[in-house]
């Protein structure tokens, strides 16, 4: 009998969550649709911003949640998504805000215009086709997780999915400014290549070495946010922020791939990383009959990095990389290293590694202070790199 009430408890907690993944992805869909008008009006860092918050609400929420309730899992994850819920409401008061687009207009609008698609075809369509491929690529992990994995390995994924998340919000509110400077530049080729070479060197540090320098401190992180009993969620912790390392040449590239309208390959682009790592994913339950959350990360780091031969193959493509920024790459990574390496012990023993808050908080705090050391020193290292203060004044360099 209590095995009878114990599987009966878990359906009943697998129904609630499969009803919740269903509402979710409305959800998603609509904040995608309406983040799409700040992304328009060159004002994505709002959205960003936001994300960021959220984001931090969850972590506090973790800690705050009773535990001895056995249904304490569904109740964070149910929580996670209320402020999924929460995040479209501030963007839809932002739009009415900002561009007095009000409620109902937006869900007048939510269609697909015939006279809208006929003037910029090619992009609109390309548009559509690259959402639809980025809907399928992040958006459905956790349904498909919840279908064929238990709900114990499921709370693992979303704890070590959230820092990676975290890391992708930042990185597109760092990299957003250059929408508006590429598209300004991109009738200028030799100073847009100029440009574009300077953007790769001065985010490297921030973005390769940093996430690098995290995943050193990966199981202190983890265990200073849920405890050592979370163990498992290390490796996937490690794959999904590893995915993002590349960040360096792959947000600028996909910049420019959309600034010149390179329509092709934009489409190329998103199919690759979805097809691939949906493939691999099936191929895996069809062999064994079963995917561990190991796997399905590592999955999902291989397939968002296997576009990275494709954006250096259009850069040479095209001319774009300067062959000298191998060697300012080089020059970082050496200096860089060399203080990660004086770091990493004392790091090492000092960091906290039990839960607690204020640990992790300390922890944070701590790497992003080594990391902007690292930026600092690169900064004296490789000259003649991006002027961040014109950039934030909104004036491009010419």
């Amino acid at each position: 009998m209590p095995d009878l009430e114990l599987n009966s408890q878990y359906t009943s907690i697998a129904s609630i969550l499969l009803i919740t993944l269903s509402i979710s992805s409305l959800i998603q869909i609509f904040s995608n649709y309406v983040s799409s008008l700040f992304e328009i009006n060159l004002k994505k860092y709002y959205c960003d911003i936001i994300s960021i918050v959220t984001a931090s609400v969850s972590i506090l929420i973790f800690f705050i949640i009773d535990k001895t309730n056995t249904d304490w899992i569904l109740t964070y994850y149910i929580s996670v998504k209320i402020l999924d819920f929460i995040f479209l409401g501030c963007i839809i008061y932002l739009t009415n805000k900002k561009f007095k687009i009000g409620l109902i207009k937006l869900f007048i609008n939510f269609k697909i215009k015939k006279k809208i698609i006929r003037k910029s075809l090619n992009l609109s369509l390309t548009s559509v086709i690259s959402f639809f491929f980025g809907f399928i690529f992040y958006e459905l992990d956790n349904l498909f997780l919840a279908q064929n994995i238990d709900l114990v390995s499921v709370s693992m994924y979303s704890i070590a999915a959230l820092g990676p998340f975290v890391i992708k919000t930042v990185f597109s509110l760092l990299y957003s400014p250059f929408t508006a400077i590429f598209n300004y530049l991109k009738n200028e080729k030799k100073i847009y290549r100029e440009y574009f070479n300077k953007i790769i060197v001065f985010f490297f540090p921030i973005t390769f070495i940093g996430i690098i320098t995290i995943v050193l401190f990966s199981e202190k992180l983890i265990f200073s946010y849920v405890g050592s009993n979370y163990n498992d969620s290390i490796w996937p912790f490690v794959y999904l922020s590893l995915a993002w390392c590349f960040s360096f040449i792959m947000y600028p590239t996909g910049i420019y791939l959309y600034s010149m309208e390179f329509n092709k390959r934009i489409i190329l682009c998103s199919f690759a990383p979805a097809f691939l790592f949906w493939t691999l994913n099936f191929y895996n339950l069809q062999l064994y009959g079963n995917i561990s959350i190991e796997i399905f990360c590592f999955n999902k780091m291989c397939s968002n990095i296997i576009v990275l031969p494709l954006y250096i193959y259009y850069l040479v493509k095209d001319n774009f990389i300067d062959i000298r920024l191998i060697n300012k790459l080089l020059r970082s990574i050496f200096f860089s290293s060399l203080i990660v390496l004086i770091f990493y012990f004392p790091y090492d023993y000092y960091l906290n590694d039990e839960k607690n808050i204020f640990g992790l908080i300390k922890n944070i705090i701590l790497l992003g202070a080594l990391i902007v050391l690292i930026k600092l020193i690169d900064l004296k290292v490789n000259k003649n790199q991006i002027d961040i203060k014109k950039i934030l004044s909104n004036n491009i360099i010419r």
